[in-house]
């Protein structure tokens, strides 16, 4: 079976429609959950339909999480809907994440039934796909859970737990990523409990975790699976094989649950007996037949998770024992928590089973796709719009990024980290645009060369642009500085020196600029020097090459050298501008610009001479 591209199998019209689809319904059901579209009826004012805010309803510092950054809403009669880059961001990357691991599942299915050998295959590869993708969703909806708690008692508690919630459903989801994308191409990575220092190793986590949870209540039964899931792996390491071990840990777990209050009293009693049964029932689990190990795997995992989830339909926890509403939505929660990674191990672990058992007919799997070059525009317009988006932004809330006497410094920090964040994978999107642009025209230098031609320039421009100072003092500041929010792309910014020696000065748009201005220069120098584009193109890339990168990369250097010039042969108002951070801004653009027209000049020329081949090439 050849390897098979993830964006081959995207490319095809119904893994298409099926990432579309799930990806679309899920940002949306996503956002609902969440709570950040509320359905409601609004009675507007007479003549008003439709109200586009970007004023947070409390102050820009206690907007809860995932509600930090700018802030956008959009109201009307039937619902209002907020929004900031964050909480989008989190919203699509999810939904992402999500829509490809179903399709990527489905995609499992198809390859195993093609290979199947026996038809129940269908029907059991189907089962095992339908539970995987469960998993798959609710390991999504982990994310969404606590802004959903209508009951919660403290805000600060829900706000920690969405966060925590959100970076578990994210790791697991790319960790399931991963392992589907191998498994599709019969690579194995998901194995089980080994020798030696790894297994061990998980044995530990599992038990220094369930001693490191709170003393309360809420946690004893994450304390409770913890401690046995540590027993378990060590009796997995120990590959010990005792038929009657199984039937011992369940008679053991069903003694500790009748007991559960008391045993949970004599804390010491508490994790050695689960410990003891999840040794036990290891040492029985490996002694049972596949279809057996698979279905406990499920039943325990799925008896985790259920709770959760119900609790949140019918409006209030499950009760368990005597423990208050509060402490059983935190019991459950966590318990849901634990039983989602087992759930998504459990549905691999039977997937493999069927693909090894009943997948093994060899055939070979092609997929045929039309070649289609993309130009590019659509990146283009994404980049940019993110940029416009929130330099816009900025513009009209400039006390949100700058004013420490209104915000504290953690608000501030967030709103230029956000902003710059955005507006560096806008400039790479738009760089990445603009690259497969030029590309249908004629082709980029290979990356060997062009990192070649490249690493000069950027060595060059860090000292010539004044990223790198030599022989600094008199600095009235600690060597190491660091400015956390103030002017996107501007912060946050970190001042490195050494007195007499070396200093340096980093922030995220000088770093952007002088990876453009070196990659820049680096082609059109491969261009000229490795396609010969003539003595006139020779002449003017190096010229414009050498001319222009000063003012590549954004620096108060380079805007005083240049503003030297320009008093000494222009205005004064013009060295002013040039002083200037918008002068500053439109001489560094503008020099790029021109880098770009190079590069595309010597790119063009360099396909003509290359187009027609040597031996019809007429020389005097």
């Amino acid at each position: 079976m050849r390897c098979m591209d993830i964006l081959e199998v995207l490319r095809l019209r119904r893994y298409k429609l099926i990432f579309s689809s799930i990806f679309v319904l899920y940002f949306f059901a996503y956002q609902l959950l969440t709570r950040l579209i509320v359905i409601t009826h609004i009675n507007f004012p007479s003549g008003v339909y439709f109200v586009v805010s970007t004023s947070t309803p409390v102050p820009p510092s206690q907007m809860p999480f995932p509600l930090w950054g700018p802030f956008l809403s959009i109201t009307t009669p039937y619902f209002t809907w907020a929004m900031t880059p964050l909480s989008i961001g989190i919203s699509l990357f999810l939904s992402l994440l999500v829509a490809l691991n179903v399709t990527l599942y489905l995609t499992l299915y198809m390859t195993m039934k093609l290979k199947a050998t026996s038809q129940i295959l269908s029907s059991l590869g189907l089962i095992a796909t339908a539970l995987s993708c469960s998993c798959e969703l609710f390991t999504g909806l982990i994310g969404s859970v606590a802004a959903n708690i209508p009951f919660l008692v403290s805000i600060t508690f829900m706000t920690t737990l969405f966060e925590t919630l959100v970076i578990l459903a994210l790791t697991i989801l790319l960790i399931s990523t991963f392992v589907l994308y191998n498994e599709i191409n019969g690579k194995r990575v998901l194995k089980g409990i080994s020798k030696g220092v790894k297994g061990f190793t998980l044995t530990l986590i599992f038990l220094i975790i369930s001693i490191a949870l709170p003393l309360n209540p809420s946690f004893s039964l994450a304390k409770f699976v913890l401690s046995e899931a540590s027993g378990g792996a060590f009796g997995l390491v120990l590959q010990k094989r005792w038929k009657y071990g199984f039937m011992l840990s369940v008679i053991l777990n069903v003694i500790i649950f009748s007991l559960y209050l008391n045993i949970y009293a004599n804390l010491p009693l508490f994790y050695i007996l689960p410990f003891i049964s999840g040794l036990v029932g290891a040492m029985g689990y490996s002694t049972l037949k596949p279809w057996a190990r698979l279905g406990i795997l499920h039943v325990i995992a799925w008896s985790l998770i259920m709770p959760g989830p119900i609790s949140l339909i019918l409006g209030y926890p499950i009760p368990f024992f005597n423990l208050s509403p509060s402490q059983s939505l935190l019991l459950w929660i966590t318990t849901w928590i634990i039983g989602t990674p087992l759930a998504w191990y459990a549905g691999i672990y039977y997937l493999q089973y069927l693909r090894d058992t009943m997948a093994t007919k060899q055939v070979e799997i092609r997929i045929s796709l039309p070649q289609s070059r993309e130009s590019g525009i659509i990146w283009i317009v994404i980049g940019a719009f993110m940029i416009i988006v929130q330099v816009a932004y900025f513009l009209t809330h400039v006390p949100y990024y700058v004013d420490y006497n209104g915000y504290d410094l953690i608000f501030l920090s967030v709103m230029t980290g956000v902003s710059t964040l955005l507006i560096t994978i806008g400039s790479i999107t738009l760089g990445y645009g603009i690259s497969k642009l030029i590309n249908t025209v004629f082709h980029l230098p290979r990356p060997k060369n062009w990192f070649k031609w490249s690493l000069p320039f950027a060595i060059a421009y860090i000292f010539l642009a004044g990223v790198i100072h030599v022989g600094v003092y008199g600095y009235p500041y600690p060597p190491i500085l660091l400015g956390l929010f103030g002017i996107p792309m501007f912060a946050p910014v970190i001042t490195i020196y050494v007195p007499h020696i070396i200093g340096a000065v980093i922030y995220p748009l000088q770093i952007l600029q002088l990876i453009a201005s070196s990659m820049l220069a680096g082609a059109i120098t491969s261009y000229t020097f490795e396609n010969r584009v003539g003595k006139k193109g020779l002449l003017g890339t190096i010229i414009g090459s050498v001319a222009v990168c000063p003012a590549c990369t954004l620096s108060s250097f380079s805007a005083y050298s240049i503003s030297i010039l320009a008093s000494a042969f222009a205005s004064t108002y013009v060295s002013n501008f040039v002083n200037s951070l918008q002068g500053q801004l439109i001489l560094s653009f503008l020099s790029e610009a021109v880098l770009l027209g190079l590069l595309i000049y010597t790119g063009v020329k360099a396909r003509k001479r290359i187009s027609i081949p040597r031996e019809l090439r007429i020389t005097r």
